[in-house]
């Protein structure tokens, strides 16, 4: 599981994320949508939870 920083193409900023892998390195994905409080460990942990049940999250 990774932290990652994604920079808009045109300049505009950019933000950082969370990026958890299944096992197998590949499966389906969801997206998580953070909340007010941002990337934090709750939000990495369903994270981790979901790439325990084969999801790219």
């Amino acid at each position: 599981m990774a932290d990652l920083t994604i920079t808009a193409r045109d300049g505009s900023g950019s933000f950082g994320g969370y990026l958890a892998l299944p096992e197998s390195g590949s499966g389906p994905g969801v997206i998580v949508i953070q909340e007010i409080f941002g990337v934090n460990a709750g939000m990495r942990r369903i994270c981790d939870w979901l790439a325990g049940a084969g999801y790219v999250a």
